[in-house]
């Protein structure tokens, strides 16, 4: 599912203003899909993991977005800061757990690193990955979709960076 305009453009500009201002503790990943070793470089802060609110601040201005979700239980809310690296890379297929979920992808900007969507989920048995749909990153989108589908992210291929909140749910 696509939904384009979630939030008000001032919350956007509010929660955009701050993602890209010296006030959030962004920690460095080597490989930003937890992958096979490629450098797939890029930041993340952890807003909310496994039971526990780990930035009050920033849930505070996810608020609006996360009122737009049929949430039970938050598994998980992670925020993504990924930069041009060169032209467009297509980060590692993964699933954020390997249990049934809901994942849910909040653009906070407009960039061109896609997110690629395969057909194959966790647990099928394959032997390579096939593309179901790429979806560009629009600000003020969110996508959500079955947790087990294999996705991945996508360094932006023309300058600038992708900027995404990712909630996994039940």
């Amino acid at each position: 599912m696509i939904r384009d305009n979630v939030i008000k453009e001032y919350d956007l500009n509010l929660l955009y203003s701050n993602l890209t201002s010296n006030l959030v503790p962004w920690t460095f990943n080597h490989n930003v899909a937890y992958g096979d070793g490629k450098m797939q470089y890029g930041f993340s802060t952890n807003v909310y993991d496994d039971g526990v609110l780990e930035n009050p601040s920033l849930s505070l201005l996810l608020n609006p977005v996360y009122k737009q979700l049929k949430v039970k239980e938050l598994i998980r809310c992670r925020i993504g800061f990924i930069f041009y690296s060169g032209g467009e890379e297509i980060h590692d297929p993964h699933v954020d757990f390997e249990f049934p979920h809901t994942t849910s992808l909040f653009y906070v900007n407009t960039s061109s690193g896609a997110t690629v969507i395969y057909n194959e989920r966790y647990g099928d048995k394959f032997d390579q990955y096939t593309v179901k749909k790429k979806i560009e990153p629009v600000a003020n989108r969110i996508i959500t979709f079955n947790g087990l589908q294999y996705h991945s992210s996508s360094s932006p291929k023309e300058k600038g960076y992708r900027l995404v909140v990712t909630f996994n749910y039940r």
